[in-house]
């Protein structure tokens, strides 16, 4: 670009791309003055990479946004990020199945790369699509329902979808109308039932599978999440039975760190000061059905006053 109007055109075109994610469409160029003969001239001279609708600006760094960016550039408009990849960019974190899932409407066109994975929907709907940053997304709590009816295994889908509440993304209560308006699947009942358990107060999975357990063996049911006030702030107790004091506190190996190790030190020796039974469980005695620790709950339950 010769003349002073093109340069700043150029530099306005740099300083976008900087803004999204070191990509920016032909739309974009044009609103800065940029017409396709001066995009030619930049991408002969070696500034930019030109991919169908989208453009790179060399020497960037493209992130993970800039490649979903430049996916949603080449696609057409009704289609949208979702499942695991619109819960990443509203925040989940610690999980992620390698692929960008993108759902789309009947005859929409999406750009295939080898990690995409596009969920064509006969329910696709616009009203589920939110424009954030540029990109199109499929709101959280129907994203996650999605996540899940798309995951490798119902293990998956029950993680995908705790994490969702528990990192609060989402209310638990929100995942109900997703849930209950999917489309036919093997999976459904599944989804729906866990649904009503994370609305019930179950946040982590390990919390999830306790709760199933405790039915199963015929436990009285707990109070979950229950607030523990203290000086100068409050815990969350996982599970909870007030009426025999009795807590049961569900520990992953997030718990192993030295700042969570301390903290679940002081919650304890609080319950421990009120006169309650507390009772330590590993995620993975949860999820083996480990009688040992069952048996020792039911024994703390019944010196409470429990009556089996």
């Amino acid at each position: 670009m010769g003349t002073a109007k093109n340069l700043d055109a150029r530099r306005r075109a740099v300083r976008m791309a900087e803004d999204q994610d070191g990509v920016l469409t032909r739309a974009d160029a044009a609103r800065l003055g940029m017409d396709a003969q001066a995009i030619r001239k930049e991408r002969a001279q070696g500034r930019v990479v030109v991919d169908g609708r989208a453009i790179r600006v060399v020497g960037q760094q493209l992130s993970e946004r800039g490649e979903w960016r430049r996916l949603l550039s080449n696609s057409s408009p009704d289609c949208a990020l979702d499942g695991l990849t619109a819960l990443r960019f509203f925040g989940l974190e610690n999980f992620d199945d390698g692929q960008v899932h993108v759902s789309a409407a009947r005859g929409a066109k999406v750009r295939r790369r080898r990690d995409s994975c596009v969920h064509v929907l006969r329910c696709w709907d616009p009203v589920d699509v939110v424009q954030l940053d540029g990109l199109r997304l499929v709101v959280p709590e129907i994203a996650a329902v999605r996540a899940a009816r798309w995951a490798i295994s119902d293990r998956a889908a029950a993680t995908v979808l705790a994490m969702s509440v528990q990192q609060r993304l989402i209310r638990a209560e929100d995942l109900r109308q997703p849930a209950a308006s999917l489309p036919r699947h093997r999976r459904n009942s599944f989804i729906r039932a866990l649904v009503d358990e994370i609305a019930g107060g179950c946040e982590a999975l390990g919390e999830i599978d306790f709760a199933r357990e405790c039915r199963r063996r015929g436990l009285p049911e707990p109070v979950r999440q229950q607030v523990l006030k203290r000086p100068g702030g409050r815990w969350f107790l996982d599970v909870r039975w007030p009426e025999f004091g009795v807590v049961v506190e569900v520990d992953g190996v997030q718990h192993q760190l030295p700042e969570r190790a301390t903290s679940d030190a002081l919650k304890q020796n609080e319950s421990t000061l009120r006169d309650e039974r507390v009772l330590k469980f590993t995620t993975l005695a949860v999820r083996t059905g480990a009688d040992e620790f069952y048996e020792q709950l039911a024994r703390a339950l019944r010196a409470g006053g429990w009556t089996d």
